[in-house]
């Protein structure tokens, strides 16, 4: 056992320690939180998408866009007479060896065709140990060289209902409205 809210002489509180109290928070998904802009995007041109600030949280690891500031997505040209999805997502990594993380906004591109289909994403398990995941933010639908359309796949998150205390809650129903 060990205390994780309280000084013990040397560093106690770990990332896992966090993970865990956040999942217990939010859940064990993927979701963006209601805070700022809410990672909101605005098209920019046929080959870039500029996503907003906000908060986010990958399996219980949180990380953010600061407020007020933006981040620049590349989209590759399109193919003249083909269609194609790309995905913009965050990525979450852990090197194996320093046990670093990191969260980076990245763009997979799909495979031009006559059809358009979504690429493949790496969905791991952050809190068993895989060192990848990725968490799709938005599809970018492209027709030729044009994009048509940018469809959000993540969901909104809150804290989740079941670990809200009920003498301090105010939603009708809970102990303290009664």
């Amino acid at each position: 056992m060990q205390i994780i809210d309280g000084y013990c002489g040397t560093p106690n509180i770990y990332a896992d320690d966090i993970g865990e109290y956040n999942i217990s928070m939010y859940g064990e998904g993927d979701y963006v939180l209601p805070v700022g802009e809410r990672l909101g995007y605005e098209l920019v041109s046929n080959n870039e998408v500029k996503i907003k600030d906000g908060l986010f949280i990958t399996q219980g690891r949180r990380g953010l866009i600061k407020k007020g500031s933006t981040e620049s997505c590349a989209i590759e040209n399109g193919t003249q007479d083909e269609k194609r999805n790309d995905l913009i997502i965050i990525e979450y990594a852990k090197d194996g060896i320093t046990q670093e993380e990191s969260h980076t906004l990245k763009v997979i591109k799909g495979t031009p065709g006559a059809e358009a289909a979504d690429p493949e994403i790496t969905t791991g398990d952050i809190p068993g140990g895989d060192i990848l995941h990725q968490m799709p933010l938005y599809r970018v639908k492209l027709d030729g060289l044009n994009v048509t359309a940018v469809e959000q796949l993540f969901e909104m998150g809150s804290i989740a209902p079941e670990t809200v205390d009920p003498m301090v809650a105010t939603e009708p129903g809970f102990a303290a409205d009664a």
